[in-house]
């Protein structure tokens, strides 16, 4: 088809993006030299219905369409863009979590650059309590790495050059972003926790895997064995029951029943 016309749909809300809500349309392009040119938290009414500033740490959907010859509309797909925070954000693990594993990898969304292309470094504390990571500065003993901008995960057991965490202990790490080469500004971040797999005794040495599968939360399927045979579950998992699966010791020749759910 040959498009005639075109309109967008802007909003922080993705339900009224793709419901076409008259309310959240920027109607026709501004510039009939530039049709496919829209604009967006411009303060400038003439050039868009949106003049708000967009907010930090906000996403915002928008939706593209075009009408033909006959005015029949061909709405295009719904897209987003997310508004950078000026400190890092979206810490991996996520705050507080529990039963992370004794080798984790650390991941976290940049924050905003100050000026487009100018240097911006990540650093990384990490500690066992919070005051000292809170208060550690750069240089010292817990600052334990300086990263690029597009360099968003560290992994304290291997770039970090620390041993295996400890079992049930809570860790504090922040990320720090860093601006410019003279007269640096650096944007403190959140002060972020988690708690690693507790450590169970071996009661049945027979018993090598006990995985009850009844954490609620966490990335871990924890092992109560005692041989320490946890699992990773899957991404995006969900828990519906409470289910218990132990495996005793076994021979090359045993065979496994399957089962049609996901252990």
């Amino acid at each position: 088809y040959d498009a005639q016309e075109h309109e967008v749909f802007f909003s922080e809300f993705e339900s009224l993006v793709t419901a076409l809500d008259p309310s959240v349309s920027l109607g026709a392009a501004p510039d009939p030299l530039n049709p496919t040119t829209y604009y967006a938290g411009v303060p400038l009414p003439e050039w868009t219905p949106y003049t708000d500033s967009l907010v930090r740490g906000t996403t915002y959907y928008w939706r593209a369409v075009e009408y033909d010859s006959n005015g029949v509309d061909w709405p295009g797909p719904v897209w987003s863009f997310y508004v950078a925070l000026d400190n890092a954000s979206n810490p991996r693990p996520a705050d507080n979590m529990i039963n992370v594993g004794y080798t984790p990898t650390l991941r976290w969304g940049a924050g905003a650059k100050e000026i487009y292309n100018a240097p911006h470094v990540h650093q990384v504390y990490f500690g066992t309590t919070w005051a000292d990571v809170n208060s550690a500065s750069e240089g010292g003993p817990l600052h334990r790495a300086t990263l690029p901008w597009d360099d968003t995960d560290w992994e304290p057991n291997s770039n970090g050059g620390l041993p295996p965490l400890d079992p049930n202990t809570d860790y504090y790490w922040r990320i720090d972003e860093k601006h410019g080469t003279f007269g640096p500004t650096v944007k403190k971040g959140d002060v972020w926790t988690f708690k690693t797999v507790p450590e169970f005794p071996i009661g049945d040495p027979n018993l090598i895997n006990w995985w009850r599968l009844n954490e609620g939360i966490g990335p871990t399927a924890v092992d109560r064995s005692g041989y320490g045979h946890h699992g990773d579950r899957a991404p995006g998992s969900v828990q519906t029951g409470v289910w218990s699966l132990a495996v005793t010791v076994i021979t090359r020749s045993t065979r496994m029943p399957s089962s049609t759910s996901t252990v």
